[in-house]
């Protein structure tokens, strides 16, 4: 597979979940090798921050990268995932807010646009991170680890929450592009109505509605739509999970198993990660 780009340069409008404000992202062709970066255009220097697991600084509620909470864009998992999916190596993305679009609060909606425009091959081979030996990150809460595997990319998430209309669910899977859209994409992001109505009193959840979440009280689902596969919660959490590691750099080779996890677990397992070069190798 060569490294892909746009064929052309189009733009995504939407709402930024928590300023609930008008966000707009202009997408552009980038060179080979470019990578996935973010400029901040409403900024005097217009500076670019990639989407790096080294760029990561918050990992609360989203995933956010930058160098202050000023030059940053925040939760950017969803697009990251919807890029990983449709097979974009290389875009420069500028966008005037810091944060990326709820849109219908998975990434169906990226992927949808995406294919309105299509891609290009490069002519350059894609570089590929390969997984040579078990790389975990644990603490009392949560587990995340790495393992080997021969081709291709595997994930298992597995969630317990004290909420009566998640619980534990558990999802596993050999992940594609293809397998990505139908299976994982459309899984919303999530919440019970009481943390809903807590962030909309701190001023935050501004633009969260009940058409773009998946909100839920004790005893059934609130949104507009209903569920879109009964473990949806912790499909939502494997699509936060690849976005997140699409923070790498790289398409991985390999098996990734999180129990309990979230946004913190994937950026710390992916620094542990490569801290040691014999954890992996660039194919």
């Amino acid at each position: 597979m060569n490294q892909q780009t746009f064929k052309e340069a189009f733009q995504i409008e939407g709402i930024g979940l928590h300023s609930g404000k008008p966000v707009v992202l202009k997408f552009k062709p980038a060179d080979f090798d470019f990578g996935i970066k973010f400029k901040r255009i409403d900024l005097k220097d217009q500076p670019l921050i990639p989407a790096l697991y080294s760029s990561v600084i918050n990992t609360k509620m989203s995933t956010l990268v930058g160098t202050s909470a000023e030059n940053s864009v925040s939760t950017i998992e969803h697009l990251m995932a919807a890029l990983w999916a449709y097979g974009v190596d290389n875009c420069e993305i500028e966008i005037e807010s810091v944060e990326i679009p709820i849109m219908d609060g998975g990434s169906s909606a990226f992927i949808e646009e995406f294919k309105k425009i299509g891609l290009v091959d490069q002519g350059v081979a894609r570089k590929y991170l390969k997984i040579k030996k078990e790389v975990s990150f644990s603490d009392e809460r949560a587990t995340v680890k790495f393992l080997p595997l021969k081709e291709g990319f595997e994930i298992k998430t597995y969630i317990n929450f004290e909420r009566k209309m998640v619980g534990e669910q558990q999802f596993e899977s050999k992940i594609d592009g293809r397998i990505f859209e139908k299976e994982v994409g459309p899984a919303r992001t999530h919440g019970h109505v009481d943390d809903h109505e807590k962030l909309k009193s701190m001023g935050l959840a501004k633009g969260a509605s009940l058409d773009n979440l998946l909100v839920y009280d004790d005893e059934s689902i609130l949104s507009t739509e209903k569920l879109r596969f009964v473990n949806e919660v912790v499909r939502h959490t494997t699509l936060d999970a690849i976005g997140d590691l699409y923070t790498s750099g790289y398409f991985i080779i390999g098996r990734y198993e999180t129990s309990k996890g979230g946004h913190y677990y994937n950026n710390m397992v992916l620094r542990k990660l490569f801290e040691d070069p014999s954890n992996y190798e660039i194919v």
